[in-house]
């Protein structure tokens, strides 16, 4: 079959099963899939292996054979004609905590003005469900190919070090390419280091006076940026309520504490750009309020200054490199336990950078501010050669079927690109280059509030990963 042909076929399979698509994304959306602590023979959690019972259900009633690997992952098999040769499609079915302040109910999908909205449908179901129907559009056309096409759900990717594919890599062969269904088209040839850690310091008691911090709660994950968070703190309301009148703060009295609160504009560590971290701000006006003494005072200004930017100026690890990435930085989540404040943060350093260097500055600083600095994990740069004869056949395939001139990219994110050889991300998202400045998301993005994705782009990606997997299978056979 010619791909013209393909295309013919395509035009009339991918609209009539719209709506089945949506059905299962819906489905897969409204399990709450954040990892946990493993039990049970699950060692990500019920959430995550609840997914994947889900799609073993999908597997029969599809029609494919899946492979269950102890719910560390599942894979969906769509044979070819070499046994031994294997093209992976490799998502992640794990979800980031739903945050607060959603207009929607995040475990309660909802298809609107042609999106699903609920979390994690574009981060990373949307694109899991759209691989399944890529091996439907194989099969259903009668399309032939020499590999063995292997649709893989992981269930760690946003959390614990992405131990789904690290298993896989233990207890099957790894696919000879694998695309990455976790980032933007055209492709992603470079992932910057990844670097979360804690800051701790603990606090003193406080000078006469001054209100004593008693709690400090904000932020849901390492790698979303915060967009709520507060202190409850023993004092005198009139004073506090005093020091703070004009400041952008809510102030409340609860269960006999003061408690301030701040709101932000939530985004993924990857791309902070354009988010507001409540903690920073909250620690901002805290700090500025003149109120607070002693090391709750020099915490205070140490975290408003730290993440005052996301370039990693405010923690001395600010670095642009010679292929133009830079590094980023965010504070996650902070918390207050048994007197020690204990502040999470997540850095993308730039992909030519050295970790070793930026773990050095980061530690250096912190210390200079009475904070202790310990790694939490670390992960380093990945980085394919943009004018590889497969980077450039993927990167003329998308750009093709979305009628733009889109070029290879970089990127903060961390995928499974970065754990599994032979890995490379690829698409659904819409290009970040072709995207109109300024423009607005309809509703909400990965790791924010009333995440959605829009039904028509994937459709859309179908296309592409069809004709895209029929090109690899030829330019990869001998």
């Amino acid at each position: 079959m010619t791909e013209k042909e393909v295309l013919a076929r395509l035009e009339t399979w991918a609209p009539a099963r719209r709506d089945e698509l949506v059905k299962d994304l819906i489905e897969l959306v409204n399990i709450r899939s954040v990892c946990e602590k493993g039990r049970d023979g699950k060692p990500f959690g019920p959430g995550p292996a609840a997914v994947i019972d889900k799609g073993v259900e999908y597997g029969k009633k599809y029609g494919f054979a899946t492979d269950n690997d102890g719910y560390y992952n599942l894979s969906f098999l769509f044979p070819g004609t070499d046994p031994k040769r294997e093209i992976g499609l490799v998502n992640h079915v794990d979800v980031v905590p739903e945050g607060s302040g959603w207009t929607y109910e995040p475990y309660n999908a909802v298809e609107k003005e042609g999106h699903v909205i609920g979390r994690g449908s574009a981060d990373n179901k949307g694109p899991a469900v759209l691989s399944l129907y890529v091996l439907r559009a194989l099969r259903d056309l009668g399309i032939s190919l020499r590999h063995t096409v292997r649709v893989i759900w992981g269930g760690n990717e946003e959390t614990g070090g992405m131990g789904d594919v690290i298993h896989f890599a233990e207890t099957h062969e790894v696919p000879e390419l694998s695309l990455v269904l976790d980032a933007a088209f055209p492709v992603c040839y470079g992932e910057k280091g990844i670097l979360e850690g804690e800051l701790s310091i603990a606090l003193d008691e406080p000078e006469a006076g001054s209100p004593a911090i008693v709690d400090f709660s904000g932020g849901v994950a390492s790698n979303a940026v915060p967009d709520s968070a507060f202190v409850l703190v023993d004092g005198n309301p009139d004073a506090v309520k005093k020091a703070l009148d004009g400041a952008d703060v809510a102030v409340s009295e609860q269960d006999g504490h003061i408690k301030i609160e701040a709101a932000g504009v939530a985004g993924h560590a990857a791309f902070p750009e354009r988010s507001v971290n409540a903690i920073q701000k909250l620690a901002a006006v805290l700090a500025g309020s003149g109120l607070f003494t002693g090391s709750a005072g020099k915490s205070l200004a140490f975290i408003a200054a730290a993440f005052a930017d996301f370039k990693g100026a405010g923690l001395g690890i600010e670095e642009t490199d010679d292929i133009g990435s830079y590094t980023t930085h965010i504070g996650g989540y902070v918390r207050l336990e048994d007197g020690l404040l204990k502040q999470n943060i997540n850095v993308r350093y730039a992909i030519h950078g050295q970790g070793e260097k930026v773990i050095a500055r980061i530690t250096e600083t912190a210390e200079k501010a009475g904070f202790s600095f310990r790694v939490i994990e670390h992960s380093g740069p990945r980085y394919d050669d943009p004018e590889s004869p497969v980077v450039r056949l993927l990167t003329d395939t998308a750009n093709e079927f979305l009628h733009l001139d889109a070029k290879p990219y970089f990127m903060g994110g961390g995928t499974h690109a970065r754990k599994l050889k032979n890995a490379i991300p690829y698409g659904p998202g819409y290009p970040m280059s072709a995207r109109p400045e300024g423009a607005k998301p309809k509703f909400g993005t990965p790791h924010g509030r009333d995440e959605s994705v829009e039904i028509d782009r994937l459709l859309e990606a179908l296309t592409i990963y069809v004709i895209a997997l029929i090109r690899l299978d030829g330019l990869l056979s001998p």
